[in-house]
């Protein structure tokens, strides 16, 4: 039995032009007209992705951040914040200050940037969210932040990952969400810590899971629910986990595999 369905959004819920398919929206009503909680699971900002959470009429939790914040839709009350510390920023921001990337800084559900560049340009383009130019991140006196990004060339974050996981690893989740994204959050901040943490306060096991990802960043989820679905466009090894591989995003793979555990016609 079902308890609750967690989505990812981008490469998996939505089309490439960002937006939800009428297929999977009827899908997912189904799914919760038979009294099981839906939760999108992103990467991105809550205020990025509640605009979705809406649209679907989800009022309950939403997890973003990779994990970092778990925030009710409903009444945005926050049931759950990981912070990365003062100390543990200024040190990983330094260190990317000197690399060939571009920094995306994460308060308060903001988005801050050094300074506006076609990098930073495109992303809040593609998130559709407002950036601060707010000078040099390292000297910012900050108590905390909720995220930090590195956006750079594929095979320059390749080389840092090493580096990364080595100076960061012991103390924060390192992940790549995209081949050009490094992510660094809190260490329990995944997908996979955070639904577990909402289903202790749901009452709802693991097992009464199913998760749906493409990514890296999906793996552990997809491995922690009682059935992982991985979709047709995720890669080898996100696929080589998964209990079901649906089709890919631009052919509704969430709702088929929707329609399929949960017998929707």
């Amino acid at each position: 039995m079902i308890r609750l369905v967690a989505i990812d959004l981008d490469e998996t819920l939505l089309l490439p032009d960002r937006t939800i398919s009428p297929r999977a929206k009827r899908a997912i009503q189904g799914v919760r007209e038979q009294g099981c909680e839906v939760v999108l699971a992103t990467g991105r900002m809550f205020c990025a992705a509640e605009p979705y959470a809406r649209e679907l009429d989800l009022t309950g939790p939403l997890i973003a951040y990779q994990g970092s914040l778990v925030r009710s839709v409903g009444d945005r009350s926050i049931w759950r914040h990981l912070h990365l510390s003062a100390g543990q920023l200024l040190q990983l921001l330094q260190w990317l200050e000197e690399e060939p990337v571009h920094i995306n800084l994460y308060v308060d559900d903001e988005l801050w940037v050094e300074r506006m560049n076609p990098t930073a340009e495109r992303y809040a383009k593609y998130s559709r969210v407002a950036v601060k130019e707010v000078g040099r991140l390292s000297r910012l006196a900050l108590e905390v932040a909720t995220k930090v990004v590195a956006i750079g060339e594929p095979e320059v974050l390749s080389q840092l990952l090493p580096q990364a996981k080595e100076s960061f690893g012991d103390h924060m989740a390192i992940n790549r969400s995209y081949p050009h994204f490094l992510e660094f959050g809190h260490r329990q901040a995944t997908k996979a810590q955070a639904l577990a943490w909402l289903g202790e306060r749901l009452g709802i096991e693991p097992a009464a899971m199913l998760a749906i990802g493409d990514g890296e960043n999906d793996l552990d989820m997809i491995e922690l629910a009682g059935i992982g679905v991985a979709m047709g466009n995720a890669p080898p090894e996100i696929q080589a986990v998964a209990d079901f591989v649906t089709a890919s995003n631009v052919d509704d793979g969430v709702a088929l595999a929707l329609e399929k555990y949960f017998h929707l016609h």
